[in-house]
């Protein structure tokens, strides 16, 4: 059997499912028919601007892109340890979350901020981009919002119902929604 992780929608009438056994792409044009499935998992997608999607493959990342009826892989990083959550910045600059802190992939290099910030060393299971800021909802430390090389910590001390985040949404009024 196979999970479905998550779902994203492109505005050129294509969605992409990712799950534990493989990534399908759907055309919602003239009505909802799969195109094609590759054999890779997919636990998170993003879009590029350049109509190819960013996913998250468990410990690695892959870059796919849609040819026709089939699916292709033009890059893969490997992180070497499990993501949890990434976004992308307006740079085209990923960030991970992961089982050991926080990671940014740029310019065809990691780097690692555990080593930096002791606090970005712990478990990141969910991490959002709102207006340059990374919100970070972690399984033991609360939330972390980091700032240009600035961060923020909330913990129960500052009034969260738990330390142990799971997830996190910034909808459109900059409300922020812990679970």
């Amino acid at each position: 059997t196979s999970i479905a992780k998550c779902m994203f929608f492109q505005k050129n009438n294509t969605i992409w499912l990712g799950t534990t056994h493989s990534t399908y792409l759907y055309t919602t044009n003239p009505e909802l028919h799969l195109l094609t499935t590759k054999r890779i998992e997919c636990y998170n997608v993003t879009k590029n601007d350049s109509g190819t999607v960013w996913i998250n493959q468990g410990v690695d990342f892959c870059m796919l892109e849609r040819q026709v009826n089939s699916i292709i892989i033009k890059k893969t990083i490997k992180l070497k340890t499990k993501i949890l959550s990434f976004c992308k910045d307006s740079s085209d600059n990923l960030w991970a979350g992961t089982i050991n802190g926080l990671w940014l992939y740029q310019h065809d290099s990691l780097l690692y901020y555990g080593n930096k910030y002791h606090l970005l060393s712990h478990r990141i299971n969910d991490i959002k981009l709102d207006e340059g800021s990374l919100w970070m909802a972690t399984n033991d430390t609360g939330i972390i919002i980091k700032t240009g090389s600035h961060l923020l910590h909330i913990t129960t001390y500052d009034g969260l119902h738990s330390n142990f985040c799971q997830c996190i949404y910034v909808d459109y009024k900059k409300t922020v929604c812990v679970g």
